[in-house]
């Protein structure tokens, strides 16, 4: 992030949009940055569904309370045809991928969007106290309600939580949340893999896997094993349709 950008008064209206302190919204930005300039090298982040970016930025909450959050603070502008574009992103995007862009002969894409009117000035900030954001949920421990998993976890990837606790009962939705990222990482990043199936990796698919890991994998292996042989499995079945 650029000199300014954890005091810019945008990124005060994303930490109280996501209920979280500044230097938690300061480390999605740069995630999400990050994530743009390798990925979505003209900005054009809508590429990839919501949930793809969620995992791209390391978000652990709802995902569709992080994409309104960024689009209504002005990070992000909805696009006619690219979706979600990362706003100004000619200004956010580094040398390096600037460059890359030229040596194509393409250009970060313009969303010809104005930042949202209802975020605080860099006077406001100055004048008058932010509101504190809410504090972040103290998590309850394990075993609560069952599983100690929180909404989230059961109801986005309750596939992959029940396929993992037929072997690791005491797994958590935090671990399964890592393995979605994990998975996306290396599929997004993987020469061989095909960009046009990404969209396909779902709940299903990664339980579908991580039931082929076990069955196949050393008799007994623990969960952390998954974040290595799932991605591969995914893989050598994308190159073998």
């Amino acid at each position: 992030m650029k000199r300014g950008g954890p005091d810019h008064p945008k990124t005060f209206a994303l930490a109280e949009a996501l209920g979280i302190r500044r230097a938690h919204a300061v480390g999605l930005l740069e995630m999400l940055f990050h994530f743009t300039a390798q990925y979505a090298p003209r900005g054009d982040i809508g590429r990839y569904s919501d949930k793809r970016i969620a995992a791209g930025m390391d978000w652990s909450g709802s995902v569709s309370k992080l994409i309104e959050a960024l689009t209504t603070t002005g990070w992000v502008d909805r696009h006619a045809v690219a979706r979600l574009v990362v706003h100004d992103w000619s200004d956010h995007a580094d040398r390096v991928t600037l460059q890359r862009l030229g040596r194509k002969g393409q250009r970060p894409l313009e969303s010809n969007q104005i930042d949202t009117g209802n975020v605080c000035t860099q006077s406001d900030t100055k004048t008058r106290t932010l509101p504190e954001p809410l504090p972040l949920p103290v998590p309850h421990p394990y075993p609560q309600g069952g599983n100690g998993d929180g909404p989230l976890f059961q109801s986005e990837y309750p596939l992959i939580l029940a396929e993992i606790r037929r072997h690791d009962p005491a797994i958590d939705g935090m671990f399964v949340l890592r393995l979605v990222q994990e998975v996306t990482q290396f599929c997004l990043s993987s020469p061989k893999f095909p960009q046009s199936e990404i969209q396909d990796i779902d709940d299903r698919t990664i339980a579908k896997a991580c039931a082929e890991s076990y069955a196949t994998g050393p008799r007994t292996h623990g969960a952390g094993l998954l974040l290595k042989r799932v991605p591969h499995i995914i893989e050598t079945w994308a190159l073998q349709e």
